[in-house]
C-alpha cells in the first residue's frame, strides 16, 4: 500500500493540493487495504490517515498496517483538528462521489472555524482511478483469481443446467460455486435469461422454467471482472454440446457488446 499512497502522493504537484480526501469506497479500499463499508482516508505528503467507527477500528488496524487508524464517532471534528495541526491549506476532495450534502456540512464546519479562513477543498475526482488504470501485481494476481474463480463456476454449473430448472435455480448455483472458488462477492447481480427473456437487456432471473430447446445468456460476474456467454442446456447432465465452446467465448466477448444468440 507504501507504493499506492506515494503514486497519489505524486500527483499532488500537478494539482497543486497539499493532501486529498477519499470518500469513494473502491478507492479507499485501493490505497489502504481497509473493506470496511465506512470510513475516509486522509491522504498529504506527511501523512496517510484513515478514520472509522467503533465497529471497524480493530479491522482498520489489521488491514491498513501503512495508515494511522483513527476511532470516531461522525461528524467533521476529526477533519478540523488535523487541518489545524497539520497546516495544510489546499485539500482535494472526491468530487465524483461526495454527496452535496456531506460537502455542504464539511464547508459549514471549515468556515465556523475562524483559524481555518485559509483552507480551501477543490474538486479532485480521478486522481486514484488514474493510478488504477495501470495494475500492479498484487492486482494481476486478483483478477487472476477472480477469472479462475468464475471460470470453474461456469464448469461446474453449465453441464448441470437441465429442463425443468428456473432461472433463479441456475443463477444461485453460480453465485454459490463463485464463492466455492474463491470469490469474496459477486459484482453485479447474476443476470439468467432464458428463452424469450433473453432479449431482455440486464433481464433479472424470474420462475421462468427453462425448457430443452431455450437459448440462455448468462452474465455473471466476479469481483472486477465479468464473463458473459450464452449457454444452451443438453438433454441430460452429461451432455452439453456447447460446452468447448462457451468457454472460448468466455475470454473474447466484452460485457458492453453482449453476442447475439444463434
Amino acid at each position: 500500500m507504501k507504493e499506492r499512497v506515494e503514486g497519489l502522493v505524486g500527483q499532488f504537484e500537478d494539482q497543486e493540493l497539499d493532501g486529498v480526501l477519499i470518500s469513494a469506497p473502491e478507492n479507499r479500499r485501493y490505497l489502504s487495504g481497509f473493506s470496511g463499508s465506512a470510513g475516509y482516508l486522509l491522504i498529504t505528503k506527511a501523512k496517510a490517515i484513515l478514520v472509522t467507527d467503533s465497529r471497524y477500528t480493530e479491522q482498520a488496524n489489521n488491514e491498513s498496517p501503512y495508515f494511522d487508524v483513527r476511532q470516531v464517532r461522525g461528524g467533521w471534528g476529526w477533519l478540523i483538528d488535523e487541518l489545524k495541526d497539520s497546516g495544510i491549506k489546499k485539500v482535494g476532495f472526491e468530487s465524483q462521489d461526495m454527496t452535496v450534502a456531506s460537502y455542504n456540512s464539511l464547508i459549514d464546519a471549515i468556515k465556523g472555524d475562524s483559524a481555518l479562513g485559509d483552507v480551501s477543498f477543490v474538486p479532485a475526482p480521478g486522481l486514484a482511478e488514474n493510478q488504477r488504470i495501470i495494475k500492479d501485481q498484487e492486482e494481476l494476481k486478483m483478477l487472476q483469481l477472480a477469472i479462475d474463480a468464475a471460470d470453474k463456476a461456469m464448469d461446474r454449473v453449465c453441464p448441470a443446467i437441465t429442463p425443468g430448472m428456473t432461472e433463479k435455480e441456475v443463477a444461485w448455483k453460480l453465485e454459490t460455486a463463485m464463492r466455492d472458488f474463491g470469490a469474496d462477492t459477486i459484482s453485479f447481480d447474476t443476470i439468467v435469461a432464458a428463452g424469450p427473456n433473453g432479449a431482455m437487456a440486464h433481464h433479472q432471473p424470474t420462475d421462468y422454467v427453462i425448457k430443452k430447446s431455450d437459448p440462455i445468456v448468462i452474465a455473471t460476474w466476479a469481483p472486477k471482472w465479468a464473463v458473459t456467454a450464452p449457454i444452451y442446456p443438453g438433454p441430460s447432465r452429461s451432455a452439453s454440446p456447447t460446452r468447448h465452446s462457451t468457454r472460448s467465448t468466455i475470454r473474447s466477448w466484452a460485457p458492453s457488446s453482449p453476442p447475439s444468440i444463434r
